[in-house]
C-alpha cells in the first residue's frame, strides 16, 4: 500500500486525540503511537500488518483486516470518540473535549489497546506466521 496514506492516517489520528482529549496519558500514548508508526514505516518501508509474522498482540489487532474488538477499541480511541466529541461541539455547542463516563471508559479501553499495539510493534516477531501467509 501507499505509505503516504498510512503516515497521514497516523498523524491525523494523533491530532484528533490531541484536540479532543483531556487525558495527558491518552495524548502521550497516541503521540508515542504516531512516532512508533511513522518510525517503523520509515525504517521498514511498509506498514505493520505487512511484516513477516508479528507477535500475539499485533496479530490480534490486525486479525480480519482490523475488524475485531481490539481493533475497534483502538479505532474508537483514535478516531471515533474524537469525532463524537467534535460532533457534540459543533452541533450542541459543548466544549470540544466534553465527554460522558461511558465514552471515557471506552476511550480508556481503546487507549490500552493503542498502548499495547504500540509496544508490540517494537518487539521482534515471535516466529509464528500470520493466517493466510
Amino acid at each position: 500500500g501507499d505509505l503516504l496514506d498510512h503516515y497521514t492516517d497516523h498523524v491525523s489520528m494523533f491530532w484528533l486525540v490531541y484536540i479532543t482529549s483531556t487525558s495527558t496519558i491518552n495524548v502521550a500514548v497516541n503521540a508515542a503511537h504516531a512516532v512508533v508508526a511513522c518510525g517503523y514505516m520509515a525504517r521498514c518501508g511498509h506498514y505493520f500488518k505487512h511484516s513477516s509474522g508479528g507477535n500475539f498482540v499485533t496479530r490480534l489487532v490486525e486479525e480480519n483486516n482490523y475488524f475485531n474488538m481490539p481493533a475497534m477499541l483502538w479505532n474508537a480511541n483514535t478516531v471515533l470518540i474524537p469525532f463524537v466529541k467534535m460532533s457534540y461541539h459543533i452541533e450542541k455547542g459543548l466544549p470540544q473535549n466534553d465527554s460522558t463516563l461511558l465514552i471515557n471508559i471506552f476511550d480508556a479501553l481503546g487507549g490500552l489497546v493503542t498502548l499495547s499495539y504500540t509496544v508490540a510493534v517494537c518487539l521482534p516477531p515471535d516466529g509464528r506466521s500470520r493466517k493466510g501467509k
